[in-house]
């Protein structure tokens, strides 16, 4: 905690930043579904994408994740901020190359992927504590396969801040897929987001796992075509 106290007092001695009030951060924003809903709502919202900001947003650079510090110190209590951390050397699929498991969850130590992927989640468990301390109702999405609450980071904010776990499957908001979804929050109210469903009575049949047999024999597994198309929230039932 006392490193988190410093890095907090550091940003805050930066000069010329913005400081005035935001109500909702949205990091790995991706195509800013959320960010987008919380502006026709009429709220101050910030996303958080490196392909909108460039390099201040990149999460893996001393610049970007002080601005991302920044942006959750001006950020409201009783504020929102969604986190969505890369999941792709998380899931199961991935595991075969980058050696991640429950109980080597660092993975291997000679992929630049994986240590991004570690790096993202040590400062994700930050930017939660800094959150939680202000009063904020912070949402950490994950796909249900990854294991990125392994990571020793994840383990100590654990013991930090009480965490609440949800799982759900997002058809059930108006999703094209299936795709089974954990939410960690800070706020045992998120549970009141079952009491929005709004199911697809159908889900269109796409190709998000290829399954097949490598040159060995293995039998192996890798995202298919429209994987990357279910990380996109349904957006009209966002508002």
């Amino acid at each position: 905690m006392d490193v988190i106290a410093l890095l907090a007092t550091l940003v805050f001695s930066c000069p010329n930043l913005d400081w005035s009030p935001i109500d909702h951060l949205e990091t790995f924003a991706g195509q800013c579904a959320v960010t987008k809903a919380e502006w026709q709502a009429g709220r101050k919202a910030v996303p958080f994408e490196i392909l909108v900001g460039g390099d201040c947003m990149d999460f893996c650079s001393p610049a970007g994740f002080a601005n991302a510090v920044c942006q959750t110190l001006r950020t409201s209590p009783g504020g929102g901020a969604l986190h969505a951390p890369v999941c792709s050397t998380w899931v199961f699929m991935s595991r075969g190359s980058t050696l991640r498991s429950p109980t080597r969850p660092l993975g291997r130590g000679d992929s630049q992927k994986v240590a991004d992927g570690n790096l993202h989640v040590a400062r994700c468990a930050v930017l939660c504590i800094l959150a939680a301390a202000k009063g904020i109702f912070w949402l950490l999405e994950q796909p249900s396969t990854s294991i990125m609450e392994t990571h020793p980071s994840f383990q100590k904010m654990l013991k930090i801040v009480h965490v609440r776990k949800l799982i759900f499957d997002m058809k059930d908001f108006g999703a094209n897929t299936q795709k089974r979804t954990i939410l960690y929050s800070s706020h045992e109210e998120v549970d009141d987001l079952l009491l929005h469903k709004h199911p697809r009575k159908r889900c269109h049949s796409k190709e998000m796992v290829i399954r097949y047999t490598d040159s060995s024999g293995k039998s192996r597994c890798k995202g298919g075509r429209d994987l990357k198309m279910s990380q996109t929230y349904p957006r009209e039932r966002l508002a």
